[in-house]
C-alpha cells in the first residue's frame, strides 16, 4: 500500500503531504520554537520532492500495465514486429480443442488476423496484478474494442484477459495469455434493468 501511495497516487501523495503539513504547521504554532519552524519548512520542501519522484520512478506493476498496453497498441497497429517483442520465447496459448500455439503459431495467427480484421481503440481498464518476487507477473485486464469484420461491419467488443509474465533481460515478456468468458449482458427493458 505504502509503495501504491508514493510511487504510483500522485492524488494520494498529495493528499497525505497536505495532511502531514496541516499537522506539522498545528505542532509549530502551539510551540513557536525554532526546531519545529524548521521541520515545517522540512516539510515544505520534502512535499515537492517526493512529488517529483513518484513521477520519475516506474514501479514493476506500472511497467507490467505498460507492456499490457503496448500489446493492445502492437494489435490495434497491426504492428507484427512489436508484437513479437513483446512475447517470450517459451510463450504458449491454449488455442482450443486441446492444440497449444508456441510464439512462431501466435506471430502466424495474429499476421493472418491483422489481413482480415481491423482492431480500433483499445481501452483498457480494471487491471489486476499480481507480481510476486520469483519474476513472475499475472495481469487481469478489461478491453472494450471496435473489431471490424469483413461479414459484420464494425462491432464494440467487451473482453477481459489474464496475460502471464515472466522478467527477462530487466523487461517483461509475455509467456501465456488467456481469454475470460465475459457474458453478454442482455437488457430485456429499462424497468428490469432498474431493478
Amino acid at each position: 500500500m505504502m509503495k501504491y501511495v508514493l510511487f504510483e497516487s500522485l492524488v494520494w501523495l498529495a493528499v497525505g503531504w497536505v495532511v502531514i503539513q496541516v499537522c506539522l504547521i498545528a505542532v509549530w504554532s502551539s510551540l513557536r520554537s525554532r526546531l519545529s519552524a524548521r521541520i515545517v519548512w522540512g516539510g515544505f520542501v520534502t512535499g515537492p520532492v517526493l512529488l517529483v519522484i513518484s513521477q520519475v520512478v516506474e514501479t514493476d506493476r506500472e511497467y507490467a500495465i505498460q507492456v499490457v498496453r503496448n500489446l493492445a497498441q502492437s494489435v490495434a497497429d497491426e504492428n507484427l514486429p512489436a508484437f513479437r517483442f513483446l512475447l517470450a520465447d517459451d510463450f504458449r496459448v491454449n488455442a482450443g480443442r486441446g492444440i497449444e500455439w508456441d510464439k512462431e503459431d501466435m506471430i502466424e495467427f495474429a499476421d493472418r488476423c491483422f489481413e482480415r480484421y481491423a482492431v480500433y481503440y483499445p481501452e483498457l481498464h480494471g487491471f489486476e496484478v499480481d507480481i510476486d518476487d520469483s519474476g513472475t507477473c499475472r495481469c487481469e485486464f478489461g478491453v472494450n474494442c471496435q473489431v471490424e469484420l469483413p461479414e459484420f461491419g464494425a462491432r464494440w467488443l467487451p473482453t477481459r484477459w489474464v496475460v502471464y509474465m515472466v522478467e527477462r533481460d530487466a523487461r517483461w515478456q509475455i509467456r501465456r495469455v488467456e481469454p475470460i468468458p465475459v457474458p453478454p449482458l442482455r437488457i430485456q427493458s429499462l424497468v428490469r434493468l432498474e431493478r
